[in-house]
């Protein structure tokens, strides 16, 4: 047994007379009585010959001055192609394509994590979340070329996926609610969110999606919710008061549904891959799989990673 969600007596019997029932439990086998609920041993011995070998015990330095990573999250190229931003153990680097040196992006105290971080449409920024265990998130601007950054909310919370519009006046980001494995303070509000893109109080857009971004277009924001059916995801896209929804595609198995910055694409995840297609218009939402009929120029993005 690997864990004990069952109890910790992996098995037990009869005795032919049903008077007894016979259990292992502290290496040893027990009976107990049934009329006088009175336990006693099993005496048994085994012959047998072992070969002992001794464990492998490499040393492992608990606590480096230095290691070198091996994970990158949230990789994100930037508007020219130029560079790439992306995060490991913690903290964000940007490096310059194709071969750069990766560098620390903020000079800022190390007491958070930096996390998410995603450009502006020029290129001259880039919007993060920082998180402590005990004062909670906050969303982060700082310049591309690095530097200290500037807090830009106002309250603490569990921040998510900041990105900005398009002309870079205002930055759209998901609110979650805490609990279980973080604080379940600044809970209450939760959903899609905007604020300016200096800073200040956040105004909700929608309780319901995810993934929150844009296309081309300043007033219209596309998000990732859960199929009307209840099975997969589907993208809709609302206006910045969360009204007017469209659907334009869903899929039962899709994880991320994403719309390319010049609104012609939409790119989602599957299995573990990536394929694109051009994005309908919604209305009637198209159908995403692995396979889509209609659609004869559907591709899979990650074949040459294969």
């Amino acid at each position: 047994e690997v864990w004990a969600v069952h109890g910790t007596y992996p098995n037990m019997d009869w005795t032919p007379d049903s008077k007894s029932i016979v259990f292992w439990a502290g290496g040893k086998i027990n009976r107990v009585a049934i009329d006088s609920m009175e336990v006693s041993e099993i005496d048994f011995h085994v012959t047998d010959t072992r070969t002992v070998f001794d464990a492998p015990r490499p040393p492992v330095e608990v606590a480096p001055d230095s290691f070198e990573t091996r994970m990158i999250r949230n990789a994100e190229i930037s508007p020219d192609g130029s560079s790439v931003v992306f995060e490991s153990a913690g903290r964000l680097y940007v490096q310059a394509l194709p071969s750069g040196k990766p560098e620390r992006l903020t000079r800022d105290a190390d007491d958070h994590f930096e996390y998410a971080p995603s450009w502006s449409r020029d290129g001259r920024h880039i919007v993060f979340v920082t998180w402590n265990d005990q004062t909670l998130g906050q969303i982060h601007r700082v310049k591309a070329g690095g530097g200290r950054s500037t807090q830009l909310s106002v309250e603490p919370g569990h921040y998510h996926a900041p990105r900005f519009s398009p002309d870079g006046k205002f930055i759209v980001f998901e609110i979650s609610s805490g609990g279980w494995l973080t604080s379940p303070e600044w809970s209450m509000e939760t959903g899609v969110f905007r604020m300016p893109s200096g800073g200040g109080q956040a105004q909700r857009v929608t309780r319901d999606g995810g993934n929150p971004h844009f296309g081309s277009r300043n007033d219209r924001l596309y998000v990732n919710r859960s199929s009307e059916s209840g099975e997969g995801l589907s993208l809709v896209s609302i206006d910045l008061n969360g009204e007017a929804p469209r659907v334009h595609a869903d899929g039962k198995y899709v994880t991320q549904i994403e719309v390319a910055p010049n609104e012609r694409y939409l790119a989602f995840r599957e299995n573990y891959h990536v394929y694109a297609l051009p994005l309908p218009p919604g209305g009637k939402p198209l159908t995403l799989s692995t396979k889509v009929k209609s659609v004869q120029n559907t591709q899979k993005i990650t074949r040459a990673m294969e």
